[in-house]
C-alpha cells in the first residue's frame, strides 16, 4: 500500500510540474501576441480549455479519451443555440492524454476563432468537423474542420499563439501534419496523423 501511495504520489507530482510547465508557456505565448487589455480575457479562455480538457481525462481516469466526447465538450461553449450550424461526424477513436490535450487546444483555438471571424460570427454560417481513418489499410488518423457561409476570410496578418497551437502544436503532439487555410469562402484545416 505504502509503494502504491509512493507511485501515485509521483505520479501526481509529474503531471502537476507538466502542466505547470504548459500553463507558463501558455502564459508567455498569450502575453507576447496580445495587448495588455486583452491578456487576461484570452488567457481564461485558454486556460479553461486546458481545464476542459483536464477533466475529461480525469473523467476517463487518465486513459485514452474518446475523439467524439472531446470535441463535443471543446465545441460546446461555441454550439449553445447553434448547434445545427456544427456538424461532428466520426468513428470511436481513443486518443491518448499528450494527443487529447493538444488536439483539444486546437479545437478551441478554431472554435474561438469561428466566432470573432468566422462562420460561427454571423447568423448563417456552419462548421463541419469530422475524423476519419484513411490511406493504405486505414493506419492513418484524420481531422478535417471545414467552415462556409460566414464573412469572407482574410489571412491574420501577423502570427499569434493561437496559430502556434493549430499548426504546430497539434501537429507535433501527435507526429502528424497540419494543413491550414485561408480561403476567402471559410477558414479550412485538417491534421494527419499515424493512427498508433
Amino acid at each position: 500500500a505504502e509503494s502504491r501511495i509512493e507511485y501515485l504520489m509521483g505520479e501526481v507530482a509529474h503531471r502537476s510540474k507538466n502542466m505547470l510547465s504548459v500553463v507558463q508557456a501558455i502564459a508567455r505565448m498569450t502575453a507576447r501576441n496580445c495587448d495588455p487589455e486583452e491578456f487576461a480575457s484570452r488567457f481564461s479562455a485558454r486556460l479553461r480549455a486546458l481545464a476542459a480538457n483536464q477533466t475529461i481525462l480525469v473523467d476517463d481516469k487518465w486513459t485514452n479519451t474518446n475523439m467524439s466526447h472531446l470535441a463535443r465538450f471543446q465545441m460546446e461553449p461555441y454550439t449553445t443555440g447553434k448547434g445545427k450550424r456544427v456538424k461532428m461526424s466520426g468513428p470511436d477513436v481513443e486518443l491518448n492524454e499528450k494527443a487529447a490535450q493538444s488536439i483539444g487546444m486546437a479545437l478551441h483555438e478554431l472554435a474561438t476563432n469561428a466566432a470573432k471571424y468566422g462562420a460561427l460570427s454571423n447568423t448563417g454560417g456552419t462548421i463541419d468537423l469530422s475524423w476519419a481513418f484513411i490511406g493504405p489499410k486505414k493506419k492513418t488518423f484524420w481531422i478535417q474542420w471545414t467552415e462556409s457561409g460566414g464573412p469572407a476570410v482574410t489571412p491574420p496578418t501577423r502570427k499569434g499563439f493561437g496559430e502556434t497551437v493549430i499548426r504546430q502544436m497539434a501537429a507535433s503532439s501527435v507526429s502528424g501534419t497540419v494543413d491550414l487555410n485561408y480561403d476567402p469562402a471559410g477558414v479550412s484545416w485538417s491534421l494527419r496523423a499515424p493512427l498508433e
